[in-house]
């Protein structure tokens, strides 16, 4: 095996967003000095934006048109990445270490750039991403293994080589299905027991954290390194 390349995602691998995603609605109510009622996350997670903000504008009574709760949102949304989200411990450690083995590495996430842009650069992240995919960019969703097989034209490399981070089971099987070595990392937010089991399924690798995720990724460079070797002494 060799590593060309690695494709992150975003919300619950590289950064801990996730809560803030499901409590999105939430936020922007508290902007306006509304309490939101319980559960307003779990029910907007079953609507995609436009039926979201629909929803807030009559079950909260606002005098505000769907478009302009969206773009409230997206305010109170990338302001919050600006100033609370952090970065996953460790995920730091692992970007160096590629870094330092001349590894690219690309961002592919279903967020759009202007949210967290200021973020990565704040935690000093960005420079180690030749390059930030997005999938409205892109024009294509995660379900779908395609999207990844593009994110790879970025390092020329054939599937097996490129390695995919991601928290979401469903986006996990979707790069496995692509051919992709994936490696899922545990988030509190992503995953209930059942979506564990899932993730765990289609990873070549299930991590709990960056600390477990850079001493695999150690032992795939020390593995290559050997074999590399041999194939050198057994050629000369």
């Amino acid at each position: 095996m060799q590593i060309n390349g690695a494709i992150f995602d975003l919300d619950g691998t590289i950064l801990d967003s996730m809560e803030m995603w499901l409590n999105a609605g939430e936020l922007f109510l508290n902007s306006l000095g509304i309490k939101a009622k319980k559960n307003l996350g779990a029910v907007l997670l079953q609507m995609n934006v436009e039926e979201g903000a629909f929803f807030i504008q009559k079950e909260y009574k606002l005098n505000l048109s769907v478009k302009e709760i969206i773009e409230g949102t997206a305010s109170v949304v990338k302001k919050t990445y600006t100033e609370k989200i952090q970065p996953k411990p460790g995920v730091q450690k692992l970007l160096e270490l590629f870094s330092k083995n001349k590894i690219p590495c690309v961002i592919l996430t279903g967020s759009d750039r202007q949210m967290f842009e200021d973020c990565l650069k704040k935690h000093k992240l960005d420079g180690f991403f030749k390059e930030i995919l997005t999938c409205s960019e892109l024009k294509m969703s995660k379900s779908n293994p395609g999207i990844y097989s593009v994110a790879a034209k970025s390092f020329n490399s054939k599937a097996e080589n490129v390695l995919v981070f991601e928290d979401a089971p469903d986006a996990i099987k979707s790069a496995k299905k692509a051919g992709f070595y994936t490696i899922g990392i545990y988030d509190s937010c992503t995953h209930s027991n059942s979506d564990i089991c899932s993730a765990k399924k289609s990873s070549d690798i299930f991590c709990k954290n960056f600390d477990e995720a850079t001493e695999h990724i150690e032992n795939l460079l020390r593995l290559i390194g050997a074999a590399r070797k041999r194939c050198k002494e057994n050629c000369d």
